[in-house]
């Protein structure tokens, strides 16, 4: 579902890729959001993931 998701919004994945951008997405979260107490919905974890694909492919 959530790869659905961000190739929607980024284009398509391979599995390593998808991979690194999880990876990227899970540490962006965890410290610019869990660390001063926020919450994360979906649309924000797909927007951050999409986010870190551009990053990614740069």
């Amino acid at each position: 579902m959530l790869k659905r998701l961000i190739e929607a919004q980024a284009g398509r994945l391979t599995s390593m890729e998808l991979r690194a951008v999880l990876d990227l997405a899970t540490t962006d979260i965890r410290v610019n959001r869990v660390s001063f107490g926020r919450r994360t919905s979906l649309a924000d974890a797909v927007g951050i993931a999409e986010i870190c694909c551009t990053v990614l492919r740069r």
